[in-house]
């Protein structure tokens, strides 16, 4: 053997060079050693060698290579400029490897192994170099994409141009997300996919569009970065034991629905229709995306068959037993890490847990068959209870052994189906809307419509999982997909017989739903004296159904839209119109009649306001909708004249409830013996009365209506006091003292029956006058009510 073969240095460099390329490389099959030669023996820094498919290069440069070329290098470099020796070779040579383009390479050596470390510290002048180096690598690897959502953003920062402009400023809400998502909840990711489907749907629409392949890649990365973000937010450490873990894994669940659904929408409808950038090909299909949605299911379902275990069998203990046990079948094992190509010992390993707790599943087998029996309730109620044990009910062992019970209960959700597609051809256009509170007529059909979509959506979810084995389902998953359709159509057509009704009446001249802004806000029937404004009940309707239909999802034809902004722009103002005009139509049945002369001022005050008259500038015949200033001045007005009128009416009414409770005081007052009692009680009647004339500035007129009523009334309660008192006339006298004496031989009275006669006659005669004497609050109140 020659002296060459027996070098270390060579050895070494050929053996690591051979291990990380997947080649025997000898000194013998190399056609050029000098670079090898003059990387040991000189001061040279540099030794690359490049493999390209099974062809091996040695050189002392690192040389670029096309994007689509597949060269692996394994790059020697010094850590001083000095030829290697037997004892230095290892101490001063370090050994990277690259695969890719150089300057790929380069940004994620920067990103992944040494930034990361250099901007963890304190030194802010080499952290901004690092940031500025790497905004300047990622604009160089602009074309092939930089291999991250975050790259992705960041790769249009060191750019110039009108594009590169439009699509930063797309990416900037998106990119503030990315920022601080470590800071947010897991359920908090629905706004990340909702951030990115607006950004993609800007990009896509910018002056310059975002190219169809750049686009596909941005999908891509963005779907691997919530996969990540998820991960990275559910700790694989206690995902068998935390109890938040089940929700935060539905919430991941539903996320991830959510990007494919944005996802779907966008490639196979938004952008297909777009007439300026159409998606060419077939919409994107995220294979990574479902598969990690789908590892995340097979988690949940895992994680919750604890829980399902204990409320069937009612065991204390079976719950912290079954998460003991597959914990133990999946140690060692990230569940959180998909991979397509772990899936196998995934699989595997999910079987070893199931299998570890089949004793226990199998004791349950006779509670769902229970549940399943046709006597245990109506379809609908046994779907309600089945949903919540969906992810147990569709394992393969289960299935099999409920083969029967399943093959029945499809059998009663067949004839269900027919049932209810039955009730809906009847009952469609019958919905009750008293029984959705606060809801228009059409928005409470549309919610019935739902309800149904939504409990057969139920169906096909639980069937689809559980029944999809059983040789007649293909048939009934036809027939409940054909009538979810029914519904859905139903609601389309619902809401669209809703809006050619609705631009009908506002395209017929006749009808009142469409404000006329430059018309009169009030006039007066002439029938019958009613005042109405000019915003119609429809109208109001409209603005009601708008909102409804609008938060149920639904777009609202322009021509509607424009007439419901126009009531909405005055909704307040008619509103508060109408308030006012039902006051004025009602006023009369609010007010005492005996009361009504007493509001004469502020009556004329308010009339003159509401009725339209041709001399007044302030009047509703000179004011219109399209002058809010005047409007709401004119409101002000009315209202102030109402609200007048209003507290007078209420003063008075209180006025007159005291006046009652007095009266009627009088009607059980003895009016011979408790005569000053009743002097009191006109007394305090006569103040009322005098007080609303002084203070309150009543006309004595005006009052007349009032004095005369209240007259008649305490002449009513002196008729009751008088009838009762000539009917009880012997005990309503004063008594007479007589004595009988024995005088002159003679039995004789004292005093005298002619002086007994006359103190009789005295008292009979005064109290047969009462009525005579009585005056009511009419008189002077310094006259006595019973002189």
């Amino acid at each position: 053997m020659g002296s060459e073969n027996k070098d270390q240095r060579k050895s070494y460099f050929l053996r690591v060079a051979s291990y990380l390329l997947g080649l025997n490389i000898v000194e013998e099959k190399l056609k050029n050693t000098e670079p090898l030669e003059t990387f040991l023996d000189s001061n040279t820094n540099l030794l690359v060698f490049s493999r390209s498919e099974q062809k091996l290069e040695l050189s002392n440069k690192m040389k670029s290579s096309a994007p689509s070329a597949n060269v692996l290098r394994v790059v020697f470099y010094k850590t001083q400029s000095v030829p290697l020796n037997n004892e230095n070779f290892k101490s001063v040579v370090n050994v990277i490897s690259a695969n890719g383009t150089l300057n790929h390479v380069f940004l994620k050596s920067v990103q992944n192994v040494f930034g990361k470390e250099l901007t963890e510290g304190n030194n802010m002048q080499l952290i901004a170099a690092v940031n500025e180096l790497e905004e300047s690598l990622l604009a160089t690897v602009e074309m092939s994409g930089g291999g991250s959502l975050h790259d992705e953003i960041r790769s249009w920062k060191g750019q110039s141009g009108r594009a590169a402009q439009d699509y930063n400023e797309a990416f900037k809400q998106l990119q503030l997300l990315v920022e601080t998502m470590e800071e947010r909840r897991i359920d908090e990711l629905s706004e990340l996919v909702e951030t990115f489907e607006d950004t993609c749907d800007e990009l896509w629409n910018c002056g310059v569009p975002y190219p169809q392949p750049r686009m596909k890649m941005l999908i891509e990365y963005g779907s691997s970065y919530l996969c990540e973000a998820i991960t990275f937010k559910i700790d694989d450490s206690s995902i068998w034991r935390d109890e938040k873990v089940s929700d935060q894994l539905r919430s991941a669940i539903d996320v991830c629905d959510q990007m494919l659904i944005v996802i779907r929408l966008l490639t196979s409808q938004t952008w297909k229709r777009n007439v300026e950038h159409t998606w060419e090909g077939d919409p994107m299909d995220m294979k990574f995306l479902n598969g990690f949605k789908e590892r995340l299911d097979e988690i949940l379902s895992l994680r919750s068959l604890g829980a399902q275990l204990e409320g069937l069998l009612e065991e204390r203990g079976i719950r912290e037993e079954t998460e003991k046990t597959i914990e133990t079948a999946m140690r060692g094992m990230a569940p959180m890490a998909y991979n397509p190509f772990t899936e196998p010992n995934w699989k595997s390993r999910l079987l070893v847990a199931e299998r570890a707790i089949e004793g226990t599943i199998d004791r349950t087998l006779p509670i769902l068959k229970q549940r399943l029996a046709p006597s245990n309730g109506d379809s609908q109620s046994i779907v309600l209870s089945l949903e919540k044990l969906k992810s147990f009910l569709c394992r393969a062992n289960i299935k099999e052994k409920l083969q029967h019970e399943r093959e029945m209960f499809l059998n009663r959700l067949i004839s269900m189906l027919s049932q209810k597609n039955q009730e809906f051809s009847e009952k469609s256009l019958q919905v009750d809307a008293k029984n959705f509170q606060f809801l228009t007529e059409v928005a409470a059909r549309i919610v019935w419509i739902r309800q149904q979509t939504s409990q057969m959506e139920s169906i096909r979810s639980l069937s689809k999982m559980m029944l999809n084995d059983i040789s007649n389902y293909n048939q009934f998953a036809q027939k409940l997909d054909e009538f979810i359709e029914k519904l859905q159509y139903a609601e389309k057509e619902c809401f669209d017989d809703w809006c050619r009704e609705t631009v009908g009446l506002i395209d017929n001249k006749n009808e009142t739903i469409n404000l006329e802004t430059t018309g009169k806000i009030m006039y007066l029937e002439a029938s019958n004296r009613e005042l109405n404004v000019n915003y119609s009940d429809r109208l109001l309707r409209l603005l009601k159904e708008v909102r409804q239909l609008s938060s149920l999802g639904f777009k609202i034809p322009s021509k509607i839209l424009s007439c419901a902004n126009n009531g909405e722009k005055y909704y307040r103002f008619g509103v508060i119109l109408k308030q006012i005009a039902h006051f004025y139509n009602t006023i009369d049945q609010q007010m005492i009649p005996s009361q009504q002369s007493l509001m004469l001022e502020e009556a004329i005050a308010f009339e003159k306001l509401v009725i339209p008259r041709k001399d007044a500038s302030n009047s509703a015949s000179k004011v219109t909708w399209n002058d809010p200033k005047q409007l709401e001045e004119f409101i002000v007005q009315l209202q102030t004249a109402e609200q007048k009128l209003s507290n007078r009416n209420r003063r008075l009414r209180n006025v007159h409830m005291e006046l009652i409770e007095m009266v009627e005081k009088l009607m059980d007052l003895n009016i011979v013996k408790q005569n000053n009692e009743w002097k009191e009680i006109i007394l305090k009647i006569r103040s009322k009365m005098k007080e609303e004339e002084v203070v309150h500035g009543a006309a004595r007129n005006n009052m007349k209506p009032w004095l005369i009523h209240w007259d008649f009334q305490l002449y009513k309660a002196l008729l009751i006091q008088y009838e009762w008192g000539i009917e009880s006339i012997q005990s309503q006298l004063s008594t007479i003292s007589v004595s009988l004496v024995f005088v002159d031989q003679k039995i004789q009275l004292r005093p005298a029956i002619e002086e007994i006669r006359s103190k009789y006659y005295k008292e009979l005669c005064r109290f047969l006058r009462i009525p005579d004497k009585f005056r009511g609050v009419q008189e002077d109140e310094t006259v006595s009510a019973l002189r």
